[in-house]
């Protein structure tokens, strides 16, 4: 805020730009300290938690397999 109590206009842009810059920090990049746009920034992210999901996925498989019981936590997922 403000010293007269009014909102800074420029807050919710800059909230948004720590927010891309924790995620960007997030998604692997080659070479990592490379410049992404935000839309890149929320491909890598999208394309990253999906290799994770398939990752996942082979692991249950060969746990399943192997006779290993896997337990998983709530699942969030995300709309198409």
């Amino acid at each position: 805020m403000r010293a007269n109590g009014d909102r800074d206009p420029q807050a919710p842009m800059s909230n948004l730009n720590q927010a891309f810059a924790r995620l960007r920090a997030l998604v692997p990049s080659h070479p990592p300290e490379r410049r992404m746009s935000k839309q890149e920034i929320l491909r890598q992210a999208i394309n990253y938690i999906r290799v994770l999901e398939t990752l996942l996925w082979e692991m249950e498989q060969e746990a399943t397999a192997t006779g290993v019981v896997v337990v998983r936590g709530p699942s969030r997922t995300m709309a198409p």
